[in-house]
């Protein structure tokens, strides 16, 4: 098991008198344009282990970003515009987690995808590459919690080579799953998912896409997780929790039912209960908010 005392200083330097390292690759930098870094809570050191202390006050770390790293950022977003898709299923943290896979492909020294990049790749390289390139920023030894040792006294003698070893292990088996991941939509044989009435789902193999139940792998998971057909379209139409921070309970949504009790559609999913965006602003207004 890691604990944040395994995270060695390997590709360490002392920072430059005058710069401070990069937030995103940990390279010394000039410190203009900071980005404030929230910092929730520590981690202290104890004869026997660690503790987590809370930052009652809360704090930040104020962290710059090198040009290399922006134009990652600038990228990121270039994508989400050419893919308004991501936004669709991912919600306000799609650019986030486009940025993060783009992390996890330059830690890997591989090529960065641009807008022009194939929706399945894409897809594939957020799936795979979104969480462990999260972990790679140099801002994650102070944000949200401060790691023991760390300091912005120390830098990236070069851009990600103070990458945990555990986390670079997890980005070079989300490229490999990123390729046999490119492999096409797998259709159900019998009928579309019970539930969203979608017709084909993307898996490595079918047993994948349709692990059973009569459900797509999506809804399949919900109902794993203890979760029933009105969970699964909820999560559809709200992928980022935005409307679901608002819902004291369950909402009684006329007319939506599973495609198994209402049939119809294109074969995609949900369609046969309409539109997704005007589903998602129907259940924002019945719940009194306000969703982009």
């Amino acid at each position: 098991m890691t604990t944040t005392t395994d995270l060695s200083p390997f590709g360490l330097r002392e920072t430059p008198e005058g710069l401070l390292p990069c937030g995103a690759c940990g390279i010394a930098t000039t410190p203009d344009r900071l980005t404030p870094h929230s910092v929730l809570s520590r981690i202290v050191a104890m004869p026997h282990g660690e503790r987590a202390e809370d930052v009652k006050d809360g704090a930040t770390v104020d962290l710059p970003t090198c040009d290399d790293c922006r134009a990652l950022a600038s990228t990121a977003e270039a994508i989400v515009t050419a893919h308004p898709h991501l936004r669709h299923s991912l919600g306000s943290v799609a650019t986030w987690r486009v940025q993060s896979a783009l992390y996890a492909l330059s830690v890997l020294g591989h090529p960065i995808s641009g807008p022009d990049i194939k929706p399945e790749r894409l897809w594939a390289l957020v799936n795979r590459l979104g969480m462990p390139g999260a972990l790679a920023p140099y801002s994650r030894r102070f944000s949200p919690t401060w790691l023991p040792g760390a300091t912005t006294k120390r830098s990236a003698r070069e851009r990600w080579s103070a990458v945990d070893p555990f986390v670079l292990s997890d980005c070079q088996r989300g490229i490999a799953d990123v390729t046999v991941d490119m492999r096409p939509a797998r259709a159900l044989d019998g009928g579309p998912c019970s539930w969203c009435g979608a017709r084909s789902a993307y898996g490595r193999r079918t047993s994948e896409a349709w692990p059973g139940d009569g459900l797509c792998v999506t809804c399949w998971l919900t109902k794993r997780d203890g979760g029933g057909w009105y969970d699964a379209f909820v999560a559809y139409i709200d992928p980022d929790r935005a409307i679901r921070r608002h819902i004291p309970g369950t909402l009684d949504l006329d007319g939506i039912r599973p495609w198994s009790q209402s049939h119809g559609g294109t074969g995609t999913a949900w369609s046969h209960s309409g539109d997704r965006n005007a589903l998602r602003q129907h259940v924002a207004h019945l719940v009194g908010i306000t969703v982009p």
